[in-house]
Formats: structure tokens, C-alpha cells, sequence
């Protein structure tokens, strides 16, 4: 029996950093519009080509890093 719990297989897969990715991407149309609220083009730009590649660290096999970046840009993220 796997002692993995849901969150452990959540933090070695690249998909949650993946849908961060695609959700700062999706943004980029609002970001050149200058819609209130909404980060601007290189914030939008950036941390999608930041997760993008967190999640390419995770799917390589390199769980704990792929992690640390997406946590750190995050962490980032939340204080702008």
C-alpha cells in the first residue's frame, strides 16, 4: 500500500505548475488591454515562462526543484 498522499502526487506532477502557466498566458489579452486588477504584459509573460519551465523541472524527474521554483514564484507572485 502507498503511504503517497493526494498532495504528495499533486507536488511530483508538472501539471499544477502547468495550469498556473496557462491561467498567467490566458492573461496576457487582459494585461495588454490594462484591465484593472490584472498584472501587466511582462508580469503575465514572465511568470508563465516561469511555471512553464517549473513544470518542465518536475516532469524531467526532478520533483523537489520543479516544486521549490513553483513555490518561490509564488511566494513572488503574492507579494507584488
Amino acid at each position: 500500500m502507498s503511504t503517497n498522499s493526494t498532495l504528495d502526487n499533486a507536488a511530483e506532477s508538472p501539471y499544477p505548475a502547468w495550469a498556473i502557466s496557462a491561467l498567467s498566458l490566458a492573461a496576457i489579452p487582459a494585461a495588454l488591454a490594462k484591465k484593472p486588477g490584472v498584472p501587466s504584459f511582462f508580469q503575465c509573460a514572465a511568470f508563465s515562462a516561469i511555471f512553464g519551465g517549473a513544470g518542465y523541472v518536475t516532469n524531467t524527474g526532478d520533483a523537489e526543484n520543479g516544486a521549490g521554483i513553483a513555490t518561490g514564484m509564488t511566494m513572488e507572485h503574492e507579494q507584488r
